[in-house]
């Protein structure tokens, strides 16, 4: 057996990067201690005990996303990449119709769902579904054209048109900070979007926006979780050499 047999046949948590997981673990608990102290100093926000607890619960979810998203390879997240967008563009009209109005009154925005104790906001549906969507398309544009000035103002193009809907929508929302983290994540993927090398690839699938990105970024069968490179060569798959 090979030195890649037998890294393809480790166990699932040798594939985590528990150095970005650590990081992530110890970033949800600076965020619980900013919520606790920003709520206890605030009578109007209700009980910070509770407030933490939603938050964990909420970490719980993610948690559970993580462990499913890794189940699935680039090709298969790729294929029902267009219905999780349209999904987020659909929330994203919904809450300028149905957002809690008390919410609205305290922070002017827009942007959250309220479901009994529950509170939602759609652009967290929105964040990794437009992560994936330039994922796609940078990696086919990169793919099938030539690297040159025209071509990368084409992919600049391709790039807005996925962008432009959800930052109008945003910015309808009046919710000028989640505006500006899906400019960063556009701005990681600019920064990115003409990289060639083996190297290059590996950091396309966490931009900066999203650390975890690199962690969880979809495996092909029998893969590194945290180190696939061949993932994001479409063409040499069948799911995109057809069309």
């Amino acid at each position: 057996m090979n030195r890649q047999q037998a890294k393809n046949e480790a166990p699932q948590q040798d594939r985590v990067d528990y150095g970005i997981l650590l990081t992530i673990m110890l970033l949800g608990l600076i965020g619980m201690g900013a919520i606790y102290m920003a709520v206890a100093n605030d009578s109007t926000q209700g009980a910070a005990i509770k407030a933490v607890v939603m938050q964990v619960v909420w970490y719980a979810v993610g948690g559970v996303g993580v462990l499913l998203i890794m189940r699935f390879d680039a090709e298969q997240l790729w294929r029902i990449e267009p219905i999780l967008f349209g999904i987020g563009i659909f929330l994203l009209v919904a809450v300028l119709i149905f957002y809690n109005r008390q919410i609205a009154f305290k922070t002017g925005a827009k942007s959250w769902f309220k479901v009994g104790p529950i509170t939602f906001q759609p652009s967290e549906v929105m964040k990794p579904a437009y992560i994936l969507m330039l994922s796609r398309v940078v990696t086919l544009h990169n793919s099938k054209m030539p690297h040159n000035f025209a071509n990368d103002w084409l992919l600049i193009g391709k790039m807005l048109l996925w962008t432009l809907p959800v930052a109008a929508l945003l910015i309808a929302q009046h919710d000028l900070g989640t505006t500006l983290v899906f400019l960063a994540i556009f701005a990681g993927w600019f920064w990115f979007r003409g990289s060639r090398g083996a190297s290059s690839r590996q950091l396309a699938g966490a931009p900066s926006s999203s650390a975890a990105q690199h962690c969880i970024w979809p495996r092909k069968p029998g893969g590194n979780t945290c180190s696939n490179t061949s993932a994001l060569r479409p063409t040499s798959s069948p799911a995109f050499s057809r069309g």
